[in-house]
């Protein structure tokens, strides 16, 4: 398998909506792509989705599958799916709006976390609050993300129940709130109890917030964030001592997330 230095496999995953790449995210992908000629790509529609959903999850896991393809929110199964992908075969994940504006992905690890079995990588999206899922980088078979696929499940499963519907009759109002139910903050969420229940340690919030460089969500595990600047600079400018990141050869932007906010749209994306 083509691994980059910290043992992740060097692929990107993207998932196109029914409208295929608009001229915008043809560009945000490309600059991606060119710049890290080592990385497969691929991207993935609905139907080769649900065919890769089907293959690898219905012998261990039907519930999955059921579950799966029975979600009627497209934006909710394109979350489901970033988890289900990057758990099955790890690599990175990006949305199509997402543009590489930095060094390339084998440089994203520092190299003194090379050797420390990093199997996620995140990024702050909001400090101390909510690790960004338009990028993230895995092992495959990392069990946070395992932990992050049975909450989701569960969450459809529960808001069915007291609407007294089948996972194929959820509404988006019923869902209430995509963000918390499959998207970054059902990612951090999952992640930090999964984190403290493997580890028995607490999240030392103070420890990894306001971070200058990449740090170990807690020491001892696999969970590597990496600051603010890295994923969403945009929403940190003014937050960090732009002359300390220049003293420290740090503050590089390594992605653009751009916006597009295509889930909104009735086909939930493009």
């Amino acid at each position: 398998t083509n691994l980059n230095p910290a043992g992740i496999p060097r692929k990107i995953w993207y998932k196109l909506g029914p409208l295929g790449l608009s001229a915008a995210n043809r560009q945000h992908t490309a600059s991606c792509i060119d710049a890290n000629p080592l990385y497969s790509y691929q991207f993935m529609t609905d139907a080769s989705s649900d065919q890769f959903v089907q293959n690898y999850y219905a012998a261990d896991h039907p519930g999955v599958v059921t579950t799966y393809l029975a979600i009627p929110i497209p934006i909710v199964r394109a979350d489901f799916l970033r988890y289900l992908l990057l758990h099955a075969h790890g690599g990175m994940w990006s949305d199509l709006d997402v543009s590489c504006d930095g060094p390339p992905i084998d440089d994203w690890i520092p190299p003194k976390f090379h050797e420390s079995n990093v199997g996620l990588v995140v990024g702050w999206e909001f400090d101390r609050y909510q690790f960004a899922s338009w990028t993230f980088l895995a092992r495959p078979h990392n069990p946070h993300l395992w932990a992050v696929i049975l909450d989701i499940i569960e969450d459809l499963h529960y808001r069915a129940r007291i609407n007294d519907v089948g996972i194929s009759g959820l509404t988006k109002p019923m869902v209430h709130d995509i963000v918390d139910v499959s998207g970054p903050a059902r990612l951090s969420r999952s992640v930090v109890r999964s984190v403290e229940a493997r580890t028995g340690r607490r999240v030392d919030w103070d420890g990894v917030s306001g971070l200058l460089v990449p740090k170990l969500l807690v020491p001892g595990d696999d969970v590597l964030v990496l600051p603010g600047y890295a994923f969403a600079r945009s929403m940190h400018e003014g937050v960090y001592n732009e002359t300390l990141l220049e003293e420290m050869g740090v503050g590089t932007p390594l992605v653009t997330h751009h916006y597009a906010g295509s889930w909104k749209n009735g086909f939930g994306g493009e």
